[in-house]
């Protein structure tokens, strides 16, 4: 997948757009939101026949317009459950859409 893949050239790697709408990244929103965030086209709209990716990773502004990775709260990111984790995310998207996520993109492990 590639958001700028040209199928005309190389017919393998497709445009990721096309079949895969995601949330929004650099949350700092310890809530994740199941939001479409890309592409900008189905931003507001319900996405129909396409899957989905979450972007799952908690930032920390380290100054004005500089984020980095919470990796103080990778326990509860990367948790199956709780306020902040990766599974209540899911099952949030999964409430708000009708299906789990896809794909489920993590920032980092432990240790990061």
């Amino acid at each position: 997948m590639d958001s700028d893949a040209d199928t005309s050239k190389v017919n393998y790697i497709l445009p990721e757009f096309t079949y895969i709408w995601e949330t929004p990244f650099d949350q700092t929103d310890n809530s994740f939101p199941c939001t479409v965030d890309r592409p900008p086209s189905l931003k507001g709209h319900t996405p129909t026949g396409q899957m989905s990716l979450v972007n799952h990773f908690l930032d920390t502004q380290l100054t004005a317009g500089i984020l980095i990775p919470d990796v103080d709260a990778l326990n509860v990111t990367n948790a199956v459950n709780g306020t902040g984790s990766l599974g209540l995310q899911a099952q949030n998207c999964a409430a708000l859409w009708g299906a789990y996520p896809n794909f489920l993109l993590v920032d980092c492990i432990v240790p990061c």
